[in-house]
């Protein structure tokens, strides 16, 4: 299971910070009705006496809700991918038999054949079935892949710090600074000015994620959904996941694992809690299938986006920076792969105040009428590896 370190945005001096990145290791611990793996042996025996190939071991949880349940399939899937060839089975006495085959059907996805345009890098040589024992679901993942590690070494531990505040840096500059996000002032507290809506302010998570595969990092977002509904959003408004070292620098193979990705959530109904929005250093909406139609977490087709620019602008006004659409793919540039994750209710509520088709017109007009160097150099600089302040005033 994927290891990821969340950072907060206080300050810290340069030894403090990464002898602490260094020293320690954080995972999300899933909750529970009845607890973890809590099953009686007159249980697990039952359930290796309804299978022919038998597992290494059995492990049994009593979730209903859909998101741990998902949290906890997707972590032994990294589990198993991390030890390599084998068999793994999760029992699930209280769960919908629905749920446990949308996962699978995610899980299989990624075998050889499945969804054109995955990378190999991203393929996974396994069979993964929900199958009702009795009263009983189980999840059996037969995996015949190679082990793919999910561990981070101390080296990138310690790069957490400066995958966070170049992120910071980013989302000063872009989301803030040119405005790409309305109700987003701070780097550190998201959700302001919602307050006509219901809506208080709350902090921004920036957990880090170093995993170089779908999978791990298909765990790692699980356990962040996990964890951010289990807080109240004045506690945790919304999370920035960073994977700076999944996929940096192919966004093809991106473009193809967020498609999985978005069917882990979508194939669930999770969309009605968490919403998805994903960045890329090379961010590019051509390169994103489908191309002329929209998908979760991504920008609107450029296509689309023509049509929707006339509701908000005067045809004279679009015909002067039409020509420079593409350029909206800098409001998705960031100085490494990550995924923004969103209440759903949130952003529901905010539409009140201001369309989401407002903000993305708005956005579009404004990086196409920018200049296209400024913005690469931009980029260029949010990507360099920034020297930590020792202002205690500054946010990074």
């Amino acid at each position: 299971m994927p290891r990821f370190r969340s950072i907060s945005p206080v300050q810290l001096k340069e030894g403090t910070r990464l002898a602490q990145l260094a020293g320690s290791r954080r995972s999300f611990v899933l909750r529970s009705s009845s607890g973890r793996g809590d099953a009686t042996d007159a249980h697990v025996a039952w359930v290796r006496s309804q299978l022919e190939q038998q597992p290494e071991e059995v492990k049994v949880y009593h979730h209903h809700e859909v998101v741990a349940i998902a949290a906890a399939c997707w972590n032994e899937a990294s589990r198993r991918l991390e030890r390599g060839e084998g068999v793994s089975v999760l029992s699930f006495p209280e769960a919908e038999g629905e749920i446990l085959r949308k996962v699978a059907e995610t899980m299989m996805l990624l075998t050889e054949g499945k969804l054109e345009g995955l990378s190999t890098r991203d393929r996974v040589d396994w069979k993964v079935q929900a199958l009702k024992k009795g009263e009983t679901w189980l999840l059996v993942i037969d995996c015949k892949s190679p082990r793919v590690s999910s561990d981070a070494s101390l080296l990138e531990l310690a790069a957490s710090s400066l995958a966070v505040l170049r992120c910071q840096r980013w989302v000063e500059r872009v989301i803030i600074g040119m405005r790409v996000c309305p109700f987003t002032q701070s780097v550190s507290v998201a959700a302001t000015g919602l307050s006509k809506v219901g809506i208080a302010p709350g902090p921004i998570g920036y957990p880090v994620c170093h995993a170089d595969h779908v999978v791990h990092v298909l765990s790692a977002l699980w356990n962040t959904i996990s964890d951010m509904l289990s807080k109240d959003p004045t506690e945790l408004s919304t999370v920035l996941l960073l994977t700076p070292c999944f996929s940096q620098d192919d966004f093809p193979r991106y473009a193809a694992a967020s498609r999985v990705i978005s069917n882990a959530l979508l194939s669930l109904k999770a969309e009605k809690n968490i919403s998805l929005v994903f960045f890329h250093p090379f961010y590019e909406r051509e390169a994103v299938f489908p191309v002329n139609d929209p998908t979760h977490g991504h920008l609107p087709p450029e296509n689309m986006l023509r049509s929707m620019l006339l509701n908000f602008y005067e045809i004279e006004d679009v015909m002067n920076f039409e020509d420079n659409l593409h350029q909206n793919d800098f409001s998705r540039r960031s100085p490494m792969p990550m995924i923004n994750l969103l209440r759903t209710e949130q952003v529901e509520l905010a539409e009140q105040l201001t369309s989401g088709a407002k903000v993305y017109c708005a956005n579009a007009k404004r990086m196409a009428q920018a200049d296209r160097t400024a913005l690469l150099r931009g980029l260029a600089s949010d990507m360099a590896a920034p020297q930590l302040s020792q202002d205690k005033d500054r946010p990074f």
